[in-house]
Formats: C-alpha cells, sequence, structure tokens
C-alpha cells in the first residue's frame, strides 16, 4: 500500500498553499495541533490539511504586518538606545514621528522617561510643555535654547515656558540659553534654587544683546553659590559678587572647561585673584578669558610668582597688551596645545615697546610646545599676527594677534617693534621645526628690517622647504637671501666650510611679476652652485629683455650703487606682470 505523502510535499503543487505554509511556519500557530498522519484515506488526510491551512490563514490575517518585521524582535533595550541617538537636542520631532510608526514603539516611546529628558521645546504650545515635564517625572533635563528661537515670533510663548519650567531648576543637568538679557534675567526671578542643584554638569549663559548694548545678565547670589557639580561654565556678558563667584569656582573640583566673556566691569577680578582661583582647579582642560580681568600695579609681583596649569590644554585670552602680558609671564602650562592669543595696543610706540616685549616673552613661555609643519606672520593696517599648524590635519597650534587702536601708532612710527616681533617668533622654539614658512608684510614696515636682521631671523628655520612671500615680497629679505648664497660661494671657492641660511629650502614664492621671479632665479643659480639649488621660474619674456633688469638687480643688492634705491628698478624696467 502506497503511504500518503507528507503534508509539505502535499501541498507543494500549490504555490498558493507553499505561500501559507511558509508564512504560517514563521507565525506563533501552535503547532502541536497539527493533524498526524495515520491510517486515514488520502482524501480524509488532505481535508484535514486544508483546515489546519485555513486556520493558520486566519491567524496570520489576524496579525499586525509589523509584528512579522524583525526589527520587532528586537530587545526593548535596544530599541530604547536607537530612538535616543536618533532624537536630536532640544526637538521633539523625532521622538513623536517615532511613537507613530506601530503600537509596540509608542507604549515604548511613552513610557521611558529618559528619552524625553533633553527634548525640551519652549516653542511649543503650553500643553505640550506641560506634558513633556510631567513625563519625564524625576527624570534629569538637558534644557537647550538659541536666540534663534526667540527670533520666530514665539515671544510670549517661550516666556510662558520658561515660567512654567523654572521651578524644575533643581533637575537640570545642562542649561545652555542664548538669548535677550530681560528674559533670562525673568527666568532667573522665577527659578527655584532651594533644592541646588544636584546634577548640574554644564551652565551655559550667553546674553545676545550685548552685541547692540551694555546690558547684562544679572546673576543671582544663589544661583553662584549652589556649588553644582559642574564641568562646563560658560558666561558671556553677564554680572556677579566675584567673592561668591570665586568661592563656587573653588568648590567646582570636577570643573574642565570655563570661559568668561565681556563680563560687567563691576564683577572683574585684577589678576591676582583671578590667578589665585584658576590654579586651584586642578582638572581644568579649556579656559577662555575675553575682557575678563585687569592688570593692576601690585599684579606686577605676580611676575616672581608661576601659577602651573597642569591639565589645561586649550587657553584662549583675549584683552589689554598689558593684562595679557602679565597673564602669560605668571602661568606655567605643560600639556598645552592650542593657544589663541589677541591683545590690543593702545598709546604711542615707545611707551608700549617694553609691554610689547613683556607680551612676546609670554607668549614664548607659554607656547605649545608641539612641532609645527607651517607658520604664517601677517601685516596689514594696525594688525600684526603669527600663526602655527602643525599634525596631520594642520590643525591650527597657535594664533598670536595684536591690533593696533585708532589711538595707536601708525605704520610707519613702529620702529624698532617689528624687529624685536620678528625675532621673538624666529626664537620661540617649537616654530624653529617648521618646513613651510609664510611672511604677508605690507609694503609701508619693509624697511622697519634691515637685510643683517631677516639673516638673523632665518639662522633658526633648518628645516624650511618652501618659502611664500605674499603678495609684497620684502625685497631686503632676498636682499639677505642672495648676500649668503654669495657668502657660501666664495667659501667654497676657498676651500672653507659652505654654511646657508635655510639649507633645506627648494622654492620661493613670488608673485607673476618679471622683477620679483629674477631676483628669485638670482638666488636659486647662486645657491645651486653649492648643491642647493631652488625650482626656477620660466620666464615668459624674451631673455633680452631680462638684461637690463639682471644687471640693474645685481648692482642694487651689491649695494654698488649708492644712488639706486629699489623703487628706481621699478621705474627702469617698468616692472612687466605676467597676466
Amino acid at each position: 500500500m502506497q503511504h500518503p505523502k507528507p503534508p509539505l510535499q502535499e501541498a507543494a503543487g500549490c504555490t498558493k498553499l507553499v505561500h501559507l505554509w511558509n508564512t504560517f511556519a514563521k507565525s506563533n500557530y501552535p503547532w502541536n495541533s497539527l493533524p498526524k498522519v495515520g491510517g486515514a484515506s488520502i482524501q480524509l488526510q488532505t481535508e484535514r490539511i486544508h483546515g489546519s491551512l485555513r486556520a493558520a490563514t486566519s491567524h496570520i490575517a489576524a496579525l499586525r504586518y509589523n509584528e512579522l518585521q524583525p526589527v520587532v524582535r528586537l530587545p526593548q533595550e535596544m530599541l530604547l538606545r536607537i530612538f535616543d541617538d536618533a532624537t536630536a537636542t532640544a526637538n521633539s520631532t523625532s521622538l513623536r514621528n517615532l511613537s507613530q510608526v506601530c503600537h509596540l514603539w509608542r507604549d515604548i516611546i511613552l513610557c521611558a522617561p529618559l528619552l524625553w529628558r533633553k527634548v525640551l521645546q519652549f516653542d511649543l504650545p503650553r500643553p505640550w510643555v506641560e506634558w513633556m515635564l510631567l513625563q519625564t517625572r524625576w527624570v534629569p533635563l538637558d534644557i537647550h535654547i538659541t536666540h534663534s528661537e526667540f527670533t520666530r515670533g514665539h515671544w510670549a510663548q517661550l516666556t510662558s515656558n520658561w515660567i512654567l519650567t523654572a521651578p524644575h531648576f533643581w533637575r537640570f543637568t545642562t542649561f545652555d540659553v542664548e538669548g535677550p538679557c530681560n528674559e533670562i534675567n525673568n527666568f532667573l526671578i522665577y527659578a527655584d534654587f532651594e533644592f541646588k542643584a544636584p546634577f548640574l554638569h554644564k551652565l551655559s549663559i550667553r546674553n545676545s544683546d550685548l552685541v547692540f548694548s551694555e546690558v547684562y545678565v544679572s546673576l543671582p547670589d544663589d544661583l553662584v553659590t549652589l556649588e553644582p557639580p559642574l564641568e562646563d561654565l560658560v558666561l558671556v556678558g553677564c554680572s556677579f559678587r566675584w567673592d561668591l563667584f570665586s568661592l563656587g569656582l573653588l568648590r567646582s573640583t570636577h570643573l574642565s572647561k570655563l570661559a568668561l566673556r565681556d563680563l560687567d566691569e563691576s564683577c572683574i577680578p585684577n589678576l591676582f585673584d583671578l590667578l589665585t582661583v584658576l590654579a586651584s582647579l586642578t582638572a581644568l582642560e579649556s579656559l577662555t578669558l575675553v575682557n575678563a580681568f585687569f592688570r593692576e600695579e601690585d599684579d606686577n609681583d605676580t611676575n616672581n610668582d608661576v601659577f602651573t596649569f597642569s591639565s589645561l590644554s586649550v587657553l584662549t585670552l583675549h584683552g589689554s597688551i598689558d593684562a595679557c602680558a602679565g597673564f602669560l609671564t605668571a602661568i606655567h602650562t605643560p600639556v598645552l596645545i592650542s593657544l589663541d592669543v589677541e591683545t590690543c595696543v593702545v598709546g604711542s610706540s615707545t611707551v608700549n615697546s617694553g609691554i610689547a616685549q613683556s607680551f612676546m616673552d609670554g607668549v614664548s613661555q607659554v607656547i605649545p610646545m608641539v612641532e609645527c609643519d607651517s607658520l604664517e606672520v601677517y601685516y596689514r593696517t594696525r594688525r600684526l599676527y603669527f600663526r602655527s599648524w602643525g599634525g596631520t590635519s594642520q590643525t591650527l597650534l597657535s594664533n598670536v594677534s595684536m591690533l593696533w587702536s585708532p589711538q595707536g601708532p601708525l605704520d610707519h612710527s613702529m620702529t624698532g617693534f617689528m624687529t624685536s616681533f620678528m625675532t621673538s617668533v624666529s626664537r620661540m622654539k617649537p616654530l624653529q621645526t617648521v618646513n613651510h614658512l609664510m611672511f604677508m608684510l605690507s609694503k609701508n614696515v619693509h624697511d622697519e628690517i634691515t637685510t643683517e636682521t631677516w639673516g638673523e631671523i632665518f639662522e633658526p628655520f633648518r628645516n624650511v622647504k618652501k618659502l611664500d612671500l605674499g603678495r609684497y615680497p620684502p625685497v631686503l629679505l632676498l636682499r639677505a637671501l642672495y648676500r649668503d648664497a654669495y657668502i657660501a660661494n666664495a667659501a667654497q671657492m676657498a676651500n672653507n666650510p659652505v654654511e646657508l641660511l635655510m639649507p633645506a629650502l627648494g622654492s620661493i614664492d613670488v608673485p607673476i611679476c618679471h622683477l620679483y621671479r629674477t631676483f628669485v632665479n638670482i638666488i636659486g643659480d647662486l645657491r645651486g652652485r653649492v648643491d642647493k639649488p631652488l625650482t626656477r621660474y620660466t620666464q615668459t619674456v624674451e631673455a633680452n629683455d631680462h638684461g637690463p633688469l639682471h644687471g640693474r638687480i645685481l648692482r642694487w643688492v651689491e649695494g654698488s650703487s649708492r644712488v639706486m634705491l629699489w623703487s628706481d628698478i621699478w621705474e627702469g624696467i617698468g616692472a612687466v606682470v605676467e597676466t
């Protein structure tokens, strides 16, 4: 007797039945209810199979489509992590959209207070904010408000929601707000500081009105004495009692980032008091001070005391040159990797020459001890700075800028200072490792640095491979390189040791001008005779046209004609410019 085929083989002849059977296998249908193959007739077995398939079809039809997807089978903890990563700060749109995908996701999202801790939006209707505050229950909150939210026409709504949220200040882990002075003051009035701030790790208050008028956010005494476990503190355009504020800082043992910008003059500390407090912050890694302290005459005594910042890696300092000089000369930063200093010079050059030199000495003391790849020295009207880059990603390591106020010296009265500045830069050891050296100097300060001084400036730069002289190359710099190559040739002919400035130099970048490029080719020819050639410029003008230019340059650079100036070469040759 022929045995009946198993159910799967029996249904294999029908595509629809196979599809239903496979779907049934993936469902949660009770397998034990399947009929067993016995000795009944084939027709009876077939009817039983069809009955089972009909029952499975009804069960599958009762299932929701999403319950068959693999993502639904993920553990709830994993879904919560995905939802949290997909949620933007101060934006509940993502969570609301996710909660409408299916009933399962909605139940998970609505029952997870932690998901709502950072999405509180103040431009939403008040009932939404009330619901989110209720939904988060006791969970700590991340509060973020940007200046743009105050400019979208929701002013009254924002104010109402601020007042609603203020009593929950004790729950804040992050309070990051940038907005009008009055609105921030109103919030701080309604804030409840009775329960302290046991979760507050980041406090950032930025007054956006300071750009237009001198109005300051007044920080209550209860706020500055809360002693929260702060790790990040940013205050811009604020006013407070420094004596109370400093006590709070002294207890902030975990503070790693501190930024004080444009504080009210009534609360700005003197240099010594500030350094005394900052030196106690052993975990401080990033420090920003912008118009945040002043230097008294008594602060000169701090030159004998050195305050060590053992963890400080990023320093940003903006202020008067006197204050910055005092700060830089009084600190020690062994692990600093980024320095940004911007200072203002007020008064005559003779009065500030000593202060300026003290400032450069301070920069030399704290400049990051990281090897640099590129160095740029730049001067345009009333602004002088140098920048250095290093690393594979060309990270900005140092940016030191000096700005002369309108009451300060003009370009032609900087005699002596440019030489002192350039010499100080060249003596900074981390800068002596550069491969790319750039000088962007305006024409009216070229004569401030002599040919001999340029030679002293270049002496420490042994690794420079490329020299970029900008739009207006200093001709005395080129003269220094010519004379150095000339002396090297003479030493070689006399069988003496040959020494060259910047022995690794391979190219000099100058503008597309026959005058400068001919000068560079002359220097390159001389260096080539001692096996240190430069990349030559290919001129588009006929060789005969360079004879007078070549001769005039040589007579000027060798000083054989006392009356001839560099400007005479321009007038005589015409300074043909390639286009």
